[in-house]
């Protein structure tokens, strides 16, 4: 199954607003989208902060751009901490988000899980009954490969991004770490390309569809393209990634 996720819109109203490095989110993710139509994938993953003012406007712009694409695929939305959950259930249907659809089958071998990680301000937390489900799930499928989206960062990014943590995260990685069929963690928030083998599970941050951020002591903003990571979930816990940018 081949998978793409985009994480970190921060559409505004305004389609004409740009933001830092005077980058256009409206614009950047229209590229975006049309980037990931060569792919042909049976997922288009969205892991949080489609909003970047929080304005009814902002999602609708991202159903359209998402329908325009022609994207032939499902679509999966999880929030971020800038995403409104009222405009998120007003705009998408159930079966594209998290909280109707937080375990999806795909093919035999895998199973993909969305967990909601917004809490106060920009930090998040996931909630001791999602991380009870989710237990329930690996363990009602340990013979099956599993896929974890969130938004927040679950790991250290070793930069200034780390103020704006995941307050219980450890109760999360050690749960999907005590499962040796979970193999990957996807995630957002960071606005960066980082990698990190833990304990048998990889954790993946995605680029942002518009701004990047620099992963440095203070705040900074870097000059990488916006960009989008390919996932491909094959047989026996085989999987392939790669990070793609626009031009």
């Amino acid at each position: 199954m081949k998978i793409v996720q985009i994480s970190d819109c921060h559409l505004f109203a305004d389609t004409e607003k740009v933001g830092y490095n005077h980058i256009n989110p409206y614009q950047s993710l229209q590229k975006v989208l049309e980037d990931v139509c060569a792919y042909k994938p049976e997922l288009l993953l969205v892991t949080g902060d489609l909003s970047g003012d929080g304005s009814i406007k902002s999602y609708q712009h991202f159903k359209t751009l998402f329908i325009e694409s022609n994207l032939d695929c499902d679509l999966q939305v999880l929030p971020g901490n800038h995403d409104s959950l009222e405009y998120l259930l007003a705009t998408f249907s159930k079966k594209s988000l998290w909280v109707n659809s937080p375990h999806l089958d795909c093919h035999d071998n895998w199973q993909i899980h969305s967990l909601n990680t917004q809490f106060k301000g920009a930090l998040g937390k996931v909630s001791v009954n999602d991380l009870i489900a989710l237990q329930k799930q690996l363990q009602a499928n340990i013979n099956k490969y599993h896929c974890i989206a969130v938004h927040h960062h679950p790991v250290d990014c070793n930069g200034w991004m780390d103020k704006h943590e995941w307050v219980n995260r450890q109760d999360f990685t050690q749960l999907v770490e005590s499962f040796s069929n979970v193999k990957i963690v996807v995630y957002g928030h960071i606005h960066s390309d980082i990698e990190t083998l833990q304990n048998g599970v990889l954790y993946l941050a995605s680029p942002s569809t518009c701004w990047q951020w620099a992963n440095t002591e203070s705040f900074g903003v870097s000059d990488l393209k916006p960009g989008f990571r390919v996932i491909e979930l094959n047989d026996n816990a085989q999987f392939s990634h790669v990070i793609k940018r626009i031009n």
